[in-house]
């Protein structure tokens, strides 16, 4: 601890990290777990089969993020994954709060155009 931000904040940050790099692990990224109770039903394999679903759709999401312009890539990236605030997110890219909240309604609109798309393609 330098004692540049408050300790409260350093230990928040520190907790914040952790869960981070927990959630990016191979362990959690490649193993299933599979509660007790699903062991020997038939629900075992619609529990499977919603993860394997998720994954899934989590994959369209990320690509569908990627393929749009870098301009609303990152505000996307910023907003949802790493959880800034307009005002945070305003501050790191030196833009105006109400370009941020155009440019974050504009990605919206763009990724539900792309989900539209792939439920037609998928009908």
């Amino acid at each position: 601890y330098k004692g540049k931000s408050s300790f409260r904040t350093w230990i928040w940050r520190i907790a914040i990290n952790h869960c981070k790099d927990y959630l990016k692990s191979w362990y959690t990224k490649n193993v299933i777990k599979v509660n007790d109770e699903y062991l020997y039903g038939e629900d075992s394999r619609e529990s499977i089969e919603q993860v394997i679903v998720q994954k899934e759709e989590e994959q369209l999401l990320v690509q569908a993020v990627m393929n749009l312009p870098v301009v609303y890539r990152e505000i996307i990236f910023l907003f949802y994954f790493e959880e800034l605030t307009m005002k945070e997110i305003s501050s790191i890219l030196r833009v105006n709060e109400n370009t941020i909240k155009t440019r974050l309604r504009r990605a919206k609109h763009l990724l539900k155009e792309v989900g539209d798309e792939e439920k037609w393609k998928s009908d």
